[in-house]
C-alpha cells in the first residue's frame, strides 16, 4: 500500500484504445511513469476494469470526427493519486 501523502503526489499517463462499445481493447501501457511501480500497475488495472467482459464502458465523444479519431488512434489518460 502506498502512503496517502506519497500517493497524493503521484500521477501517471496510460495510453489505450477502445472499441465502438467503449470497451478497452488490447493492452494499455504506461507512457509517462509516476516512478512508482505499484501506482503505475494500479493505473493499468483501473483502465483494464473497462475491458470486454465488464459492464463498465468509457463514454465516446458525440462529435463524429472526434469519435472516429479516438476509435482509430486511441488516447492517453492521466491518472492522479489524490
Amino acid at each position: 500500500m502506498i502512503p496517502r501523502d506519497v500517493r497524493a503526489r503521484l500521477e501517471t499517463t496510460v495510453f489505450f484504445r477502445i472499441d465502438s462499445r467503449g470497451k478497452v481493447r488490447g493492452k494499455p501501457r504506461v507512457v509517462e511513469s509516476s516512478n512508482n511501480r505499484f501506482f503505475d500497475e494500479a493505473a493499468i488495472r483501473a483502465v483494464n476494469r473497462f475491458g470486454p467482459s465488464s459492464r463498465l464502458r468509457i463514454p465516446l465523444p458525440k462529435d463524429r470526427k472526434l469519435k472516429a479519431h479516438v476509435l482509430r488512434k486511441g488516447f492517453s489518460a492521466e491518472l492522479k493519486g489524490r
